[in-house]
């Protein structure tokens, strides 16, 4: 590996500095819900000692199909065997974001050089939006920290790596890793040196994940489409904006590994007319890459007559970037004022200043854990108004809920909340219960309260069973195959296999 230089330390100063910001807010993270059905779903394949192709611990006690790729599921399971679910969760939304920045980081330098790596890194740190998600969108910010190592491999001719990454994406979510292979094959169609190693990778990946593929499109009909926000609903970030549309010209005049982050931004685009919010925040990968190229063009023809004192001008430069960059972060926003996504600071500002969120893991809601735990057995199940903090609690408890989190795959039969052991509603609920019906907790016994949460056991619940489905593939298994994927991967890096 080459020795650092400026850049290189420059670089890495904003990978360390957000980190270590990060860890001064670890009380943000878990950020915002995603991460508990995760956590559910990693608690559910150990309990079943594998993965599953049914859901049981959601929408008991029948549950639904399964169709979510396992792969972070699978990690996090892993995770859970040393470490509390809790802290699995924590550390899965903390680490994305300084993963994501190390990883275009290499592949940056290594693809076009040290100037330009460090301008992709100081571009993507800038918008809090994109930091967000990466903490949010757990699964997704995992493609994305793989994307740009694809793109690596894929470069480099490294076949081996190429294939595992790609099949790693793959297994990872359900439809992010398809817009990179559209990007390789666009690449393809347009670079004719790169063809044959780009169709081999997608032909030996997609076969690697051809299992998976027919579970999902035998069972497509139980998925809803659904679209989140509209085209117009938008928050971008105009300095990384402004300077990843000048890389995207530059790169259409220049040739061969120039086109490939000019393809991904371009493929990226459909995620616009489906999941607006989360192109916006996406988008930011794709766009740092290409402004990470401007901006080291800019340096390059600034200083192109100056020889004697070249070096330090860039330099100098590239400090005032760096610098200006994380103090002004100007942001066009169509969402709604409020909205929890809004934020005008750049995200090593925002961090510093503090003013984020705290975690929805709350006292409250570790009380509720607690509670359910004592009163119910492994095998029954319990209902909450609120699905979400059932997810938490499915995956501190281990008991399964009678409602669930995401709605994209529906649940074979909804049963009646009469038939958990335990039900736990939140005091609007309650009230509005009783104003139909006076008689409403006849049936009831109360078990206690936690903040707005008001637990009952019921006296004579219909069903209160839980059935565990027989796993696809031991967990021992897949943790096996993980480890060889990455021992793959480092043979692969020292020696071109």
């Amino acid at each position: 590996m080459k020795k650092l230089n400026r850049y290189d330390l420059l670089a890495l100063g904003i990978i360390l500095v957000s980190t270590l910001l990060s860890l001064k807010r670890l009380n943000i993270f878990p950020v915002f819900v995603d991460i508990f059905y995760h956590m559910s779903t990693a608690r559910g394949f150990d309990i079943a000692g594998g993965v599953v192709l049914h859901d049981f611990w959601e929408f008991a006690p029948l549950g639904r199909t399964h169709l979510y790729p396992p792969l972070l599921h699978v990690i996090m399971a892993f995770m859970y065997e040393f470490l509390p679910m809790v802290a699995v969760g924590k550390i899965v939304s903390f680490i994305m974001f300084p993963l994501v920045q190390l990883s275009v980081f290499f592949y940056a330098r290594e693809i076009f050089d040290r100037k330009t790596a460090f301008y992709v890194v100081l571009l993507i740190t800038i918008p809090f939006n994109f930091y967000r998600s990466q903490a949010l969108t757990n699964a997704t910010s995992l493609v994305l920290v793989l994307t740009p190592l694809i793109f690596w491999a894929v470069e480099k001719n490294k076949l081996l790596s190429s294939v595992i990454l790609m099949t790693l994406a793959l297994y990872t979510h359900i439809s992010m890793p398809h817009i990179v292979g559209a990007a390789l094959l666009i690449y393809a169609v347009i670079n004719k040196d790169k063809r044959k190693m780009i169709l081999k990778t997608l032909s030996f990946s997609y076969l690697l994940f051809l299992p998976w593929m027919i579970h999902i499109l035998i069972n497509y009909g139980e998925m809803t489409s659904e679209t989140f926000g509209t085209i117009l609903q938008s928050e971008i970030h105009l300095i990384p904006m402004f300077f990843g549309f000048i890389g995207l010209v530059y790169c259409f005049l220049k040739k061969k590994h120039y086109y490939l982050p000019a393809m991904y931004f371009l493929s990226m685009i459909v995620i616009l007319y489906k999941y607006p919010m989360r192109f916006w925040a996406h988008i930011a990968l794709g766009i740092s890459i290409l402004g990470g190229i401007s901006l080291s063009e800019i340096e390059n023809s600034i200083l192109r007559n100056q020889k004697r004192y070249g070096l330090r001008i860039g330099f100098v430069i590239a400090v005032s970037f760096l610098i200006c960059f994380n103090l002004f972060d100007p942001v066009f926003s169509t969402t709604p004022l409020g909205n929890e996504f809004e934020n005008k600071d750049p995200t090593i500002l925002t961090l510093a200043k503090g003013n984020i969120a705290p975690s929805l893991i709350t006292p409250e809601t570790m009380d509720l854990c607690r509670i359910v735990e004592s009163n119910t057995e492994p095998y029954e199940i319990f209902f909450i108004t609120n699905p979400t903090i059932g997810c938490l609690i499915t995956s501190v408890t281990g008991r399964s809920q009678m409602q669930g989190m995401w709605h994209e795959v529906q649940p074979e039969m909804k049963t009646p909340p009469s038939a958990a052991k335990l039900f736990i509603a939140d005091t609007n609920f309650l009230n509005e219960a009783k104003k139909r019906n006076p008689d409403f907790l006849r049936n009831l016994t109360y078990v206690g309260k936690t903040g707005r949460y008001v637990i009952f056991l019921q006296e004579r619940p219909i069903t209160a069973k839980s059935k565990i489905p027989n796993t696809v593939f031991p967990k021992i298994l897949a943790y096996i195959l993980l480890f060889l994927s990455f021992v793959g991967l480092i043979i692969d890096h020292r020696f071109k296999l």
